[in-house]
This record gives structure tokens, C-alpha cells and sequence, in this order.
């Protein structure tokens, strides 16, 4: 009887953390690695990101990445089932380089679109 009562309690318990995983993920802004278009290095620790016209992400890496990505670089973002969030960054790395370095990323954050160019 304990026993069931057990199993009963850990399947809810277990049930309870898939449920509140989905709810953060569908809360947070996110984007799939394979949508990225283009991308720029911004400062020595941030790397910018282009989706589309209207989504851009700033990258935040835990060590500088100087000289390592540039506009000839080709890069690639790493991330969990190709899915990349707003917030910690956790699990989420860039590559790329000459060198082909790896950058953990400390936090990701929707940047400002861009605005429209006077023609």
C-alpha cells in the first residue's frame, strides 16, 4: 500500500517537472539554431545575432572572443535540441574561428530591431 503510494507520488512529482519545463519554455523568447541568418561581433564578449528582419539576439560569452570570430568567420550555435532561449544561456554554445574555438554563452537577451533605412 506505501509502496503504491510511493510510485503514485514520484509519477506526479515527475509529472509536475515536465509540465513546468514546457511552461517556462513556451514564456521565454526563443529561436532555433538553424533560423540564423547572420550574425556580428559586437564587442569583445558579445556576438549578435540575426533571425530575420525583425528578431536579433545578443549572445553573451563567458570568455573574450577577441579576434577569434570576425565577418569571415563562419560560426555555429550549439544548443540543446537546436533550440536557443532568452535568459542564462546555459547549454548554449557559439563555434567558430579560424582556430575553431568553442564560446560558452553566460546569457542570451532580444536585441532592439533594427530601424528601417531612409531610401
Amino acid at each position: 500500500m506505501i509502496r503504491n503510494g510511493l510510485l503514485a507520488l514520484a509519477a506526479t512529482l515527475a509529472l509536475t517537472a515536465c509540465a513546468s519545463t514546457a511552461q517556462s519554455t513556451e514564456d521565454r523568447d526563443c529561436f532555433y539554431t538553424r533560423s540564423v541568418r547572420g550574425y556580428e561581433v559586437v564587442d569583445d564578449r558579445t556576438v549578435l545575432v540575426r533571425i530575420n528582419d525583425r528578431e536579433r539576439y545578443l549572445l553573451t560569452t563567458i570568455g573574450p572572443i577577441e579576434n577569434a570570430l570576425n565577418w569571415s568567420s563562419r560560426i555555429a550555435i550549439r544548443a540543446p535540441g537546436g533550440l536557443v532561449c532568452t535568459g542564462s544561456g546555459a547549454g548554449v554554445e557559439i563555434y567558430g574561428g579560424p582556430d575553431r574555438r568553442t564560446f560558452g554563452v553566460t546569457s542570451i537577451t532580444r536585441a532592439a530591431p533594427e530601424a528601417p533605412s531612409a531610401s
